[in-house]
């Protein structure tokens, strides 16, 4: 009798056995590892590996085994939902990962600001002791343009990278006026004393252009990061070279007088910066927030040319030279939303973006100084605001 209970409960034992082992393995649950001498599979390691049956060490009783094997199933579904999307065995349970070499395009659309050049006004008469204004000006003022900025970055570790950056912006405006019927325009830009056709002409047209280039070439480090924030440092030098040019002319009538004005201005330096920016991406839907700010101290020359030639007097001609060694303060602020795909294979952002430059030798400035006489403190803050769009792509 003993021995047929004892025959009983061991196959009752072998039949729950093999049905927890059929219950695992239906469709759409994950295999746990098997108990010791029940039935040996494949086992999902943390390297993505399928270790032969011999190397799973298992828990010594069920309940440790249970606890175990939950633990070790959901890694499983984590790391093959990895690879299914990535082609690798990392999770983000790493603070860095290795993005590889990065590309992007970026398209601004910027307008200068703080620049702008009154060219001429219109006045009662030629006489400046009794005339007075009466309104119009000719105002040249530069507009919204499209700018370029791209480049490419290499991640040098898991957690820093290089990146070398061009930026190409170039914007020019022509402007015009005719004085009403009785009424003259006053110069703006010439030589007060000269003798010239400043004091009373019936039109005045301008053209105004600036250029700017930087090169910036950056060391970016992680200071804090997870799978979906980030915060990095960066340090770099940059390059820049701004150019403005400006030409105004007026005259009576045709033939009868012409007085011009022409300037440029051009600024080469280089100097250090610092900076930081960070981003918070949504998990699910691949979304994300970003800002960005930097500051540069690029230190060069400043160079101005200014010259008047007048119809009256012979095609004399006034001028003056100036040069300037001096350092340019630039921050640049930015702030924008975008996406990225979900192994940041692709990057996609848009966002507003904000520059000054302190310490600026700029056209009205300098026709101010000319004109004044006085070249001591000859600097105004220009400013650069406008729109941006990016894509980058990272092999």
């Amino acid at each position: 009798m003993h021995t047929i209970r004892s025959s009983y409960f061991k196959v009752l034992l072998s039949l729950f056995s093999s049905a927890a082992v059929l219950v695992q393995a239906l469709p759409g649950q994950e295999q746990l590892p098997p108990l010791p001498g029940v039935v040996e599979g494949p086992h999902w390691s943390e390297t993505g590996a399928y270790p032969a049956p011999s190397q799973i060490v298992y828990p010594a009783n069920l309940v440790d085994y249970q606890e175990w094997g939950d633990k070790e199933a959901g890694d499983s579904v984590e790391l093959r939902q990895q690879v299914e999307k990535c082609g690798d065995t990392k999770t983000c349970d790493a603070a860095c990962e290795h993005h590889g070499l990065s590309f992007f395009a970026e398209l601004l659309y910027l307008r200068p600001g703080n620049i702008d050049v009154a060219f001429a006004q219109e006045v009662t008469g030629p006489d400046p002791d009794n005339d007075s204004p009466t309104g119009p000006m000719g105002l040249a003022q530069l507009g919204f343009e499209t700018g370029f900025r791209g480049g490419l970055r290499w991640a040098v570790s898991d957690c820093s990278s290089i990146a070398a950056t061009y930026t190409w912006y170039d914007t020019d405006v022509t402007d015009s006026i005719t004085a009403n019927p009785g009424l003259v325009l006053k110069s703006l830009v010439t030589y007060p004393s000269s003798d010239s056709v400043g004091a009373g002409s019936i039109m005045a047209s301008s053209q105004y252009g600036l250029q700017m280039q930087l090169v910036d070439l950056d060391y970016q480090r992680a200071i804090w990061r997870d799978c979906y924030s980030s915060l990095n440092y960066v340090l770099g030098i940059r390059y820049a070279n701004l150019d403005q040019e400006f030409a105004a002319e007026q005259n009576i009538f045709a033939g009868a007088g012409l007085t011009t004005v022409a300037t440029d201005i051009t600024f080469e330096g280089m100097g250090i910066r610092l900076g930081l920016n960070g981003q918070r991406r949504s998990e699910a839907t691949g979304l994300l927030i970003y800002a960005k700010a930097n500051a540069n101290a690029v230190t060069g020359n400043a160079k101005a040319i200014y010259r008047q030639t007048n119809q009256f007097g012979g095609t004399a001609v006034i001028g003056n030279d100036f040069e300037d060694f001096r350092t340019v303060t630039m921050l640049d602020a930015e702030l924008g939303v975008g996406w990225v795909s979900p192994c940041e294979r692709w990057r996609i952002t848009t966002g507003y973006l904000t520059s000054y430059w302190f310490n600026t030798l700029t056209t009205r400035s300098y026709i101010d100084g000319v004109r004044g006489g006085s070249f001591g403190d000859l600097s105004e803050t220009m400013t650069l605001t406008g729109l941006t769009a990016r894509v980058e792509f990272t092999y």
